[in-house]
């Protein structure tokens, strides 16, 4: 994978010398005393103004070198070192700079992994520049959003961390400028991308995947609801037949009840009033027994009804993986894909969001070990994960194991609402 450090082998001795110049005076520091030295002149100014009425006796005012006259000065002397010597130096200013935002051990990480951690952090400095974007192609646009290039540009920018990651995004920029060549993936290379005819003919086949996606899941919400209205039925025929032994229980008790003429027609007044519960009961339990059989004939209808819906989904689906299939397995060699991986993407990513998944696909194959585009990287668990960002607005995230030069993809994600802020949506597995 193409990194950072690439751009910076690229840059002139001038280049580098300027960069690293303005990485030694761009601090917060640095910017206190240049605010502190102002301060005093403007003092010693206002003093003059005050003895000159008194005396003729004037303060020397203090000199006070500009932050762009100090990176000057340092960018002259810095050329008279060697460009292996500028590039150890810039190199060591940025781990510094990763170091200060909680990146640790930065001595012992390769240039691949520096490169990602330091795009990601230079990433944040632009609310336009979505989290999730895979590296290569948040460089790009970090090299597009940039406009800081002077020490100048940077007065506004006081607090550390802000500081540090718009200074990582001007050495990004910078560096993106000097390699001069595209860095993410060509968008046209990705296997399922489409033109004219093909493009239109995918929109139309997403569209009908939408439709009978959406007939499914009202036909399974219908059967749900009827399979719960035919449950129903059925408990409240077997609570009714429950019912109904226990009346004909009491009828046969009072018909053996004996005693006195008084007895008898409270005996008989009790029998009668059990008849007709026990009536009562005999036709709700017939009614109940209506209902769901009408539940279950109506069912019927409806799987009869959407049998044929759900054969072309099936059709469709299978058609769409069987697609992924065979085009991943041409583009990303070096990928395995787990059972199901396919089929999920083929039903929940639309066009724009399919594309972006291979885009991320392609970085990780592109990179000389895919575990360095891990993030955020954990120590307790035993798999890595990576991002992704469509046009859609929707993120995604790709989860995977890296064995033996194989990249095993486990799962893919995908952000359950559209992404409105820096944060984005919590994922989902598809």
């Amino acid at each position: 994978m193409v990194t950072i450090f690439d751009g910076i082998a690229e840059m002139t001795k001038e280049q580098l010398a300027y960069e690293v110049a303005l990485l030694e005076h761009i601090t917060v520091s640095a910017f206190a005393k240049t605010a502190a030295g102002k301060a005093k002149q403007a003092t010693v100014r206002l003093a003059n103004r005050v003895t000159n009425l008194i005396v003729k006796k004037q303060f020397t005012e203090p000199e006070t070198l500009s932050l762009a006259g100090k990176t000057a000065i340092s960018q002259k002397s810095l050329m008279l070192k060697e460009a292996d010597e500028l590039r150890r130096l810039l190199k060591a200013n940025l781990c510094r700079r990763l170091e200060s935002l909680g990146i640790k051990d930065t001595a012992a990480l390769s240039d691949e992994r520096l490169s990602i951690l330091m795009i990601m952090k230079a990433g944040e400095a632009f609310s336009e520049v979505p989290d999730s974007v895979t590296p290569l192609r948040k460089a790009e646009l970090i090299a597009d959003k940039n406009k800081r290039e002077r020490p100048e540009d940077f007065e506004d920018t006081v607090l550390p961390g802000k500081l540090d990651k718009e200074v990582l995004a001007h050495v990004t920029a910078a560096a993106v400028r000097a390699y001069d060549k595209k860095l993410a993936p060509i968008l046209k290379a990705m296997p399922s991308y489409r033109t004219g005819e093909s493009f239109f003919a995918y929109l139309e086949e997403e569209e009908r995947l939408k439709t009978l996606l959406a007939d499914s899941a009202e036909w399974k919400n219908e059967q749900t609801s009827l399979k719960n209205a035919a449950d129903r039925c059925m408990d409240s025929m077997r609570t009714k037949e429950s019912e109904k032994r226990s009346l004909e229980e009491k009828e046969e008790a009072l018909k053996r009840k004996e005693g006195s003429p008084a007895e008898k027609d409270t005996y008989e007044s009790m029998l009668a009033e059990t008849r007709t519960l026990m009536e009562d009961c005999a036709r709700r339990q017939k009614e109940f027994q209506e209902e769901y059989e009408a539940k279950k004939e109506e069912l019927e209808r409806l799987e009869q009804k959407n049998a044929e819906g759900e054969q072309e989904l099936h059709r469709l689906l299978e058609i769409r993986t069987e697609r992924l299939n065979k085009a991943w397995g041409e583009a990303y060699p070096r990928c395995e894909f787990r059972e199901g991986t396919a089929a999920a993407a083929a039903k929940e990513l639309c066009y724009d969001e399919l594309i972006a998944l291979e885009e991320a696909l392609a970085e990780l194959c592109l990179a000389e070990n895919a575990e360095n585009l891990d993030h955020p990287a954990t120590e307790d668990r035993n798999y890595c994960s990576c991002t992704f960002y469509a046009q859609t607005g929707y993120a995604g995230r790709i989860a995977y194991r890296v064995k033996e030069e194989k990249i095993m993809i486990l799962q893919i994600q995908k952000s359950r609402g559209r992404k409105t802020d820096k944060q984005g949506s919590t994922p989902h597995a598809v």
